[in-house]
């Protein structure tokens, strides 16, 4: 009997010693896995490797869920054997994983008389991110320091997810501000390179931004003048420029539009075309006001010219009216002359040459006439072969009486052998 109990003393003090060295070794283990830092795949595969020795069990494992919402699980077991297995699973095919993260409390199977699975639930800030699973055959298992290990592990699974989520936003707000800069850029090339005059000002008429085309007006940088109030650095004003309507812009938000003349010298102005848009904020409050400063000089002077032209295409009709007019008497005074020039008797040379003066003066007027229809006669222009020499002829005849006018002598040799062209 005495033997019997001394053995069972011994057996007892053996347990105690053995669930000591586990404590101390499980201690050291729990105090490297908070200092450990590597990748979390190195750190799970190591924690199930420490897991599996120190509790001196059969198997552990891990269930992770999908970060993507899906209900797949992703298993990763180490068995005694060193085999490192991984695969996706459905969370339908283990009740036992399923309930344990529902519930988020440990939770113990009993798989054969001598087998059990305890499941440890891996909670951080109310996310379960897994489960981890040990299959142990001891009759006594230390099942705090299981839950302290899978504490630790949840702490460092939490944050190698805070490094990467920190490390993806990092990422993206990099590549966000990259994209951000490449259209600034962008933005920027398109507003110094348009060849209108482009510059937005605040309320108090101070410059937001200004292109490069207004600022080489001004003779000086954008730089330079950004900050300061326009009608003080473009115009050197000491109070917002007569007719300005960025104000009525800025109050109203309406767009405005208006024509200045602008001079550089005595001798040289352009006519310029300001328009005013107003630029919204989020809250729909104007906070800016656009300007356009285009130059419509040459605009301005097509259009005179057009103007100018029709002038001469109304002074062309009527001429053309009065070319009939004076085309009818005309023919009257040619035919009378004609006919006096048959009675005429042949020896009354004085008489006849007098005739002949009118007949000839009359057909010189009747060919202007004649040309002035010609010339005033709204016509379909198609390319065809042309007597060069004839044109010319033609258009001088026109423009005789002008030359003579301003005593120009002009002399024109045509060469009898020209094509058509």
């Amino acid at each position: 009997m005495a033997s019997t109990f001394l053995h069972t003393q011994q057996d007892t003090v053996a347990d105690h010693n053995i669930k000591g060295e586990k404590n101390h070794a499980g201690i050291r283990f729990l105090v490297k896995l908070s200092a450990v830092d590597a990748g979390i795949d190195e750190v799970q595969s190591w924690i199930l490797e420490e897991t599996i020795k120190i509790l001196d069990v059969k198997s552990a494992s891990l269930f992770l869920c999908d970060e993507s919402g899906d209900h797949k699980l992703t298993k990763k077991m180490r068995s005694e054997g060193g085999q490192w297995t991984s695969q996706v699973i459905s969370m339908d095919e283990s009740s036992e994983v399923e309930e344990a993260m529902r519930t988020r409390s440990q939770l113990i199977f009993q798989v054969t008389p001598g087998s059990r699975i305890f499941y440890i639930p891996l909670v951080a800030d109310s996310e379960t991110l897994g489960v981890m699973a040990v299959e142990s055959e001891q009759k006594k298992f230390d099942s705090d320091l299981l839950a302290a290990i899978g504490e630790s592990l949840t702490h460092n699974m939490a944050k190698s997810k805070q490094a990467r989520q920190a490390q993806e936003t990092i990422q993206a707000m990099q590549t966000f501000q990259g994209q951000l800069l490449n259209s600034r850029d962008t933005l920027r090339a398109l507003f110094d390179s348009s060849p209108t005059s482009i510059y937005i000002v605040d309320p108090g008429y101070k410059l937001i931004a200004i292109n490069i085309k207004r600022a080489d007006l001004a003779g000086r940088s954008p730089q330079d003048l950004v900050g300061k109030q326009c009608f003080s650095a473009l115009y050197q004003r000491g109070t917002p420029c007569p007719g300005c309507l960025v104000e009525e812009t800025l109050q109203t938000g309406s767009t405005t539009r208006r024509i200045e003349r602008r001079w550089f010298s005595k001798a040289s102005a352009i006519e310029l075309e300001i328009s005013t848009f107003p630029i919204w904020d989020n809250d729909r409050q104007i906070v800016q006001a656009f300007l356009f400063e285009e130059d419509v000089t040459e605009r301005q002077q097509l259009q005179a010219s057009l103007a100018q032209s029709e002038k001469l295409a109304a002074v062309g009709q009527l001429a053309a009216g009065v070319a009939h007019e004076i085309n009818n008497p005309l023919t009257t005074i040619v035919a009378n002359a004609q006919l006096l020039e048959r009675s005429l008797p042949a020896q009354d040379t004085d008489q006849l040459e007098m005739v002949g003066l009118i007949i000839q003066a009359s057909d010189r007027a009747s060919q202007a006439v004649r040309d002035l229809l010609d010339f005033a006669r709204r016509e379909r222009y198609e390319l065809a072969p042309t007597d060069i020499n004839e044109t010319i002829q033609r258009t001088l005849a026109l423009i005789g009486h002008e030359l003579g006018s301003r005593s120009i002598s002009l002399q024109f040799d045509p060469a009898m052998d020209l094509p058509l062209v």
